[in-house]
């Protein structure tokens, strides 16, 4: 434990003196700062954001944080998580083979578990998985970012606030919200085209439309053609990886009194994806170039394969002032749907000549929620001490339908024969909680934030077979449950040296629940009926400033995560056959420093810098998954950055133009256990240039220019051996984008 404690203070002192170097730059900038425009919304020091379930500055938030505005999202065509995470230091996806399915990263917290370690949020309404045991890591929600009014991402644990499965971070999308000041409209159109592939089109637009002086309503649609550029030589398809992505939100804004407000929200996304997102590599079979193709990119079925992911969302918003604070009340309804089928040719192999297997993977989530929040008002500047509190209550019950199911086809037609085997596993997850926050100030300079958070969360599932595999019969195994009581909390001390820059600290602890085993038939009494939950405790130190009147915004962290009873997917072998359950295996260690530069030298030119150092490792040996004392977690990049330039400026009278772009850099990781391939860093840029005037603007864009093969996901080996299969980004993509703002 004393050698735990020196190597966090070695860590974490290395920023300390990074911020001492700062501190006396930032005292000199508050005595050259403007006195009036300071609430100026164009400083970026005055973005404004709601982590801590309050409106207050970025620079004020004792806790890492990204923010991508709705405008930056828009401009470089960031549209899903593969795009977002370009912008986000930290942020690492591991993408499987079904289009549309990701599982997020943040500071390193992977381990290959079915529970997902960051949570998502849009507003204030929770649409991830909590339980632990349906692939809810994997279907991790990726909503379409047009007309969004920021993108912010929490990094490390977040449970006083949010609750289960934010251990490792959070991401909230914030929409605009109806506006009853006036009418506003908008769209863009455009098309792109994929290297090696097609090209396809896409639409979109939003409304606002006042309905009087205390209400609004706002509209906003989109359509996303998504150009393929996969093959498959066994049924002669080509451009197999694309799809199409539609959908859209409708947002109400009511305030029938000067103390009521109300907000609702309905969002609706669905995505089709043709094809497979992976492709052949050499993986096992050429160990001295396992990552070469095997022949382009190819991927082999007898089936075609297909993926459908479906999100609705629908919540009210009510908030009620009290006089001395805020009452809130957050309803919120969500289900998320996905649906892969997908060819498993090595089963059919072993089953009947002249036949082929379908996998058919479908996850349902239906979750309701219901928080509870009073809140303070915030105070004025004082020299003495002052407190501002919040109090919520918060209750989510979720069910998710799971179902696993592979048939055996006869060739040519593909006609069903017979289901070899049938999984199915609805479970129940229902969780209470109370919380309590609040910040203890202490003078004009510095003051204290703490919180806790005590949750109660019971669960249930039941596992069906049926098919072949079972004999042809039906096993319904008995029903099982858990029950756990967990408690987060987070202390988080800062010091503002001026109106613009601090120092802060932050111990926070996160958690992800545990839940019922499922059921192994036959398997020995001494496998357990349930599994614990796994915990983050995190600590942290930091500095943000901005720094020479507001010309140059800095944001440093560095942080130290014990992760304990990490909980990983493991095979127990029963009868000669495999089965996956989860476990606990021990403890891992995440540390790192994150950065983030921006600087403004001239009217119109933006130059930024971010990125992030992780280096994250089991810290005891865990046989059963293959893992070592020191490996490193998977899909975990040691260094990620991003450097950009925007530069904007006037061409004539009615005329501006623009050029952005940005090289993005993601550093060496490692593949699942218990292969361990170490996967090559890869880099790429994009860009953006274009002209506007008044309310219309044309855009080209490139995404990937460098056409880069980057590695999302790798398997070395397929199920019966041979070739192996490989995700990557996609190929070289550039476009046009035409808009319209009235």
């Amino acid at each position: 434990m004393q050698g735990k404690m020196i190597r966090r203070v070695a860590l974490l002192g290395s920023t300390a003196a990074i911020m001492t170097a700062l501190a006396p730059q930032a005292a000199l900038a508050q005595d050259s700062a403007d006195n009036g425009d300071q609430a100026n919304p164009a400083n970026r020091n005055e973005i404004i954001v709601t982590a801590n379930k309050r409106e207050e500055r970025l620079l004020d938030v004792a806790g890492s944080i990204s923010v991508v505005g709705g405008e930056d999202l828009e401009q470089r065509q960031a549209l899903d998580l593969q795009d977002i995470a370009r912008s986000v230091a930290g942020l690492n996806l591991q993408q499987g083979a079904t289009p549309g399915v990701n599982r997020i990263i943040l500071r390193g917290l992977n381990a290959g578990g079915d529970g997902a370690t960051v949570a998502s949020v849009v507003d204030d309404a929770p649409l991830s998985f909590s339980g632990a045991n349906t692939n809810g890591a994997f279907v991790a929600s990726d909503f379409q970012a047009y007309d969004l009014q920021r993108i912010e991402v929490l990094r490390g644990p977040q449970g006083t606030l949010y609750g289960a499965t934010s251990e490792g971070g959070l991401i909230r999308y914030v929409t605009n919200r109806a506006d009853p000041s006036g009418f506003a409209a908008g769209g863009e159109v455009g098309g792109a085209s994929v290297d090696q592939g097609g090209s396809d089109g896409f639409a979109r637009a939003y409304m606002n439309l006042p309905l009087g002086e205390n209400a609004a309503i706002r509209f906003t649609g989109f359509y996303d053609g998504i150009p393929g550029w996969g093959e498959n030589p066994q049924l002669g398809e080509d451009e197999i990886n694309g799809g199409r992505r539609y959908g859209g939100r409708a947002s109400l804004f009511l305030q029938p009194t000067d103390s009521l407000t109300i907000t609702a929200l309905a969002l609706y996304q669905d995505g089709k994806f043709f094809g497979n997102g992976a492709v052949e590599a050499n993986g096992l079979t050429n160990p001295a170039n396992p990552f070469g193709l095997v022949n382009g990119y190819t991927y082999r079925s007898n089936t075609r394969n297909f993926a459908t992911n479906k999100y609705q969302l629908y919540s009210l918003n009510m908030n009620l002032d009290v006089g001395f604070g805020t009452l809130q009340s957050i309803t919120s309804y969500g289900e998320v749907d996905v649906v892969s089928l997908n060819d498993v040719q090595p089963f059919a192999n072993a089953l009947a000549p002249n036949s082929s297997v379908r996998s058919n993977n479908t996850v349902g989530l239906g979750k309701f929620t219901q928080e509870l929040r009073l809140a303070s008002d915030v105070g004025g500047e004082t020299s003495g001490t002052r407190l501002d509190w919040q109090l919520g209550f918060f209750y989510t019950k979720e069910d998710v339908d799971f179902l696993q199911d592979f048939t055996v086809l006869a060739q040519p037609l593909l006609t069903p024969i017979a289901s070899f085997v049938s999984n199915t596993l609805p479970s129940q997850f229902e969780d209470v909680a109370g919380y309590a926050n609040a910040t203890l100030h202490f003078g004009e300079r510095f003051d204290i934030e703490f919180g806790l958070r005590v949750a109660r969360n019971n669960q249930r599932s039941q596992l069906t077979q049926s098919g072949l595999a079972v004999g042809g019969t039906t096993i319904v195994s008995p029903a099982r449950t858990s029950a756990e009581t967990a408690t987060t909390f987070q202390i988080a001390p800062r010091f503002r040296i001026n109106d613009d820059a601090m120092i802060y600290a932050r111990v926070a602890r996160g958690y992800r629940p545990g839940g019922p085993q499922i059921p192994v038939p036959g398997a020995p009494a001494t496998l357990p009926d349930s599994f614990g939950s796994d915990s983050t405790l995190n600590y942290e130190i930091g500095f943000k400033g901005s720094l020479f009147d507001k010309m140059l915004t800095v944001n440093v962290a560095a942080f130290y995560i014990d992760w304990t009873d990490v909980q990983v997917l493991t095979g127990v072998i029963v009868g000669g056959n495999q089965f996956t359950i989860t476990g606990n295996v021990g403890e891992a260690v995440s540390k790192g420093f994150e950065w983030g530069f921006e600087l403004r030298p001239t009217d119109g030119l933006t130059l930024s810098a971010i990125g992030a150092y992780t280096d994250a490792t089991f810290t005891r040996a865990e046989p059963a998954i293959g893992a070592l004392d020191g490996d490193n977690l998977p899909y975990v990049a040691d260094l990620t950055s991003t450097i950009g330039f925007n530069y904007e400026t006037a061409l004539s009278d009615n005329w501006d133009g623009f050029v952005a772009g940005s090289w993005t850099y993601t550093g060496e990781r490692v593949s699942d256990f218990p292969f361990k391939i170490e996967l090559p860093s890869f880099s790429t840029f994009d860009a953006q240039i274009g002209v506007r005037s008044g309310k219309y603007a044309v855009e080209l864009f490139g995404k990937n220019l460098s056409d880069e093969r980057g590695i999302t996901n790798f398997v070395p080996v397929g199920a019966t051996g041979g070739v192996g299969t490989m995700g990557i980004i996609r190929p070289r993509t550039i476009g046009i984008r035409l808009t319209a703002d009235f």
